[in-house]
C-alpha cells in the first residue's frame, strides 16, 4: 500500500501541488457556488477532446506508420538524428508535445537498440525531448499552455503565429546544428515490419473527421459543447476503451490550479504583489517561474494578473525549455530512458539540463534583443 502511494505521489507531482495549493486557498474564501466561475469548461472540453482523438489515430498506428516511412531509408546515424528530432518537432504542433515523445520516443530508443546504437539514445532522446517543446510552441493546441492562454485571450490566430513564429525558427535553427553534433556513421536501413503499418480502418476517417472538429473548435469555428457530445456518443459506439486512455490527471490539475487562482483573486493584497512583480516583467516572470512548477501552472496564474497575453505566451514556452520539469512533457522521455539497457540518470540530467540552458539563453538572448 505505501508502495502504491509513493509511486502516486512521484507519478503526480503537479497534480497534487495543484490541490494542495487549491485547499489552502479555501481558508481564504470557503467553498462555494461561485468555484464554478473559476473553472474554463471550454479549455476542459477542448483539452479532453484532442486527448481522446490523437490517442485513437495513435493506436491505429498513424504516427508510428508515418515516422517508418520516413526512416526506412536512412543510412547513417545523423540522419537518423535529424529524422527523430524533426518528427518530433513538426508532429508536437499537432498532436502536442506529451503525445509526440509518448509516441516517438520509444519508437527512437528500439530503432537505436536493433540498430546497435544505445550509445546514441541518451543525446538523442535529449533532443527530441527539446524539439517536443520548441515546436509546439507553434500553435494554439502544441501545448495545453498554449490552448489556455488562447482560448482566454482572445488573440487572432494570425497575430498568434506572429508572436510564437520567430521563436520557432531560432529553435528549429538550433536543433538542426545540434543534430550536426552527432558523429556521422553509417548503419543498415531499418529493416520492413508490419507492426509499422496503420490500419486503415473506418476509424481512421472517423478520428481524421473529428480531429478536424477540434481543430475547428480551437479556432472558434465549431462549438465546444456540441463537439463533446458528439465525440462522446461516436467514440462510445467506436472504441470506448478510448475514454480510460485520457490523461485525467492533467485535467484534475488544471481545475486544482483554476480554484487556487480564482480564490487568490479574492485577496487584494496578494494580488496587488503579484501585479507590482509580474506586470512589465511578463517574459522572465514566466521563465523563471516556469523552471520551478512547470510552464502549464505558471500560464494559469499569471494569467489572472495581467493581459498581455503576448508576452506570457512567450514566456511560458521559453520558459519550458530549462529544468527537467519546467515542462512536465520532458520527465516522459526521461522516464522512457530510464528503462533502457545503459541508462545513467546522473548523466542524462547533467547533459540535459546544460542542452536545455544554452537553448533557453539564446531564444531570450533574442527576445531581449528584438522586443
Amino acid at each position: 500500500m505505501n508502495k502504491v502511494l509513493i509511486n502516486f505521489v512521484k507519478n503526480n507531482r503537479v497534480l497534487l501541488v495543484s490541490w494542495v495549493f487549491a485547499v489552502v486557498s479555501m481558508v481564504f474564501n470557503m467553498p462555494s457556488c461561485e468555484y464554478l466561475s473559476y473553472i474554463n469548461f471550454d479549455v476542459l472540453i477542448l483539452l479532453f477532446c484532442m486527448m481522446i482523438v490523437v490517442e485513437g489515430l495513435s493506436e491505429i498506428g498513424l504516427f508510428k506508420s508515418i515516422a517508418y516511412f520516413m526512416l526506412k531509408k536512412t543510412n547513417n546515424t545523423r540522419k537518423l538524428t535529424f529524422y527523430f528530432v524533426f518528427l518530433c518537432f513538426f508532429f508536437s504542433m499537432l498532436i502536442t508535445n506529451d503525445v509526440a515523445l509518448i509516441t516517438f520516443v520509444p519508437f527512437t530508443i528500439m530503432v537505436l537498440t536493433i540498430a546497435d546504437l544505445e550509445k546514441n539514445i541518451l543525446f538523442t532522446v535529449i533532443l527530441e525531448t527539446a524539439a517536443a517543446n520548441l515546436g509546439s510552441m507553434m500553435t494554439p493546441i502544441g501545448n495545453p499552455q498554449n490552448l489556455y492562454l488562447y482560448s482566454v485571450s482572445n488573440i487572432d490566430i494570425l497575430d498568434f503565429f506572429y508572436v510564437v513564429a520567430p521563436y520557432t525558427v531560432i529553435s528549429l535553427l538550433i536543433l538542426i546544428i545540434l543534430c550536426f553534433s552527432i558523429k556521422k556513421e553509417n548503419l543498415i536501413g531499418i529493416q520492413e515490419s508490419d507492426n509499422y503499418y496503420v490500419n486503415k480502418s473506418f476509424r481512421l476517417y472517423i478520428y481524421i473527421v473529428l480531429f478536424i472538429l477540434c481543430i475547428l473548435s480551437v479556432l472558434k469555428v465549431f462549438n465546444y459543447y456540441v463537439l463533446f457530445i458528439i465525440l462522446c456518443g461516436i467514440i462510445f459506439f467506436v472504441q470506448k476503451k478510448l475514454f480510460f486512455k485520457v490523461d485525467y490527471n492533467l485535467l484534475f490539475t488544471f481545475v486544482g490550479f483554476f480554484i487556487f487562482i480564482g480564490n487568490i483573486g479574492k485577496i487584494t493584497e496578494v494580488t496587488d504583489i503579484f501585479k507590482e512583480i509580474f506586470i512589465g516583467n511578463e517574459v522572465i516572470v514566466s521563465i523563471v517561474l516556469s523552471q520551478f512548477i512547470s510552464n502549464v501552472p505558471a500560464a494559469l496564474l499569471l494569467s489572472e494578473f495581467t493581459d498581455n497575453y503576448k508576452n506570457i505566451i512567450i514566456g511560458v514556452n521559453i520558459g519550458g525549455i530549462g529544468t527537467l520539469i519546467a515542462s512536465m512533457a520532458s520527465l516522459i522521455s526521461y522516464k522512457y530512458y530510464m528503462k533502457t539497457k545503459y541508462a545513467d540518470g546522473k548523466k542524462y540530467i547533467v547533459i540535459f539540463s546544460l542542452t536545455n540552458i544554452i537553448i533557453l539563453s539564446i531564444l531570450y538572448l533574442f527576445y531581449y534583443i528584438f522586443k
